[in-house]
């Protein structure tokens, strides 16, 4: 099992590692604790200058890293591994390499929530992550959350796309794990399903069919993050589920992105789950 945790050093990063640690302490993980810097100091100054910025800066970080993995690694398994590494480029693109290049199995990182809702957030590195990660499971774990027993989780859907089982691979692996009942949230305004809508239905009772699991409509809300956040609340869930729905330029301007907006907006760890379709 490998995890990539990204780090900025900041509270919720922070949090994220501690969270993952706690999440997989019963089984042996790889993690690779990445810290990417995002540009040089000067673009003024010659190379040998910011080489010796880079080097200072990643001895800087090398150092407040190894205290949070010494921290971290004495509640994880035993058998856990800890790696630090350190990138200098852009995010999303040192990001992708490591995914590809070490086969990850989990992106994790953490999230400040904000207290407005909007549809688009262009300067919030954890959507884009979400929104460029698309191959790779990212669970994304609020500032202020603390683990807590993973005894329910919510899957939110509404059966309008064909699921495949291996997009379920990271949640099943959690399942083994915690042995959590898994609540699957009809989120709908009315109680219609089409012929297609059925049979993805009967698809997804298939994949979870040795799962303790149940199917419950859920009464829409204002928006469609607030109403899965608050169901999911109300019903004790300790994280959400969603799938990455890849959605093309009109579905962006006329529907929420609900995996994007769960990152910014949920109380609790979300876990997005990749679309293997696209």
């Amino acid at each position: 099992m490998k995890l990539l945790i990204l780090t900025d050093f900041s509270e919720s990063s922070i949090n994220a590692l501690h969270y993952a640690a706690a999440l997989y302490k019963d089984m042996p993980v790889a993690f690779d604790v990445m810290h990417v810097f995002q540009g040089r100091s000067s673009q003024l100054m010659g190379d040998g200058y910011n080489e010796k910025w880079l080097n200072q800066n990643a001895q800087d970080a090398e150092a407040e890293l190894q205290f949070l993995i010494h921290e971290v690694s004495s509640s994880s398994h035993p058998e856990s591994t800890f790696r630090s590494l350190f990138r200098e480029g852009n995010l999303i693109d040192m990001i992708n390499e490591v995914v590809r290049d070490s086969k990850m199995d989990l992106v994790v990182l953490g999230t400040k929530k904000s207290s407005e809702l909007r549809n688009f957030f262009w300067g919030n590195h954890s959507v884009k992550v979400i929104r460029n990660l698309h191959r790779c499971p990212v669970l994304a774990v609020p500032q202020n959350y603390t683990f807590k027993t993973l005894d329910r989780v919510l899957f939110s859907t509404n059966y309008k796309r064909e699921f495949k089982k291996q997009e379920f691979s990271i949640l099943m692996q959690l399942i083994s794990l915690h042995k959590p009942e898994i609540i699957v949230g009809k989120l709908s305004e009315d109680n219609f399903m089409s012929d297609k809508q059925k049979e993805h239905k009967e698809d997804l009772q298939l994949i979870f069919k040795d799962v303790d699991h149940k199917t419950e409509k859920i009464n829409w809300d204002t928006s469609e993050i607030i109403t899965i956040n608050k169901s999911a609340l109300e019903k004790g869930c300790s994280m959400i589920c969603l799938i990455n729905h890849h959605m093309n330029f009109l579905e962006n301007l006329l529907e929420e992105h609900v995996a994007l907006n769960a990152s910014v907006y949920s109380d609790l760890p979300v876990l997005i789950l990749p679309d293997l379709d696209h």
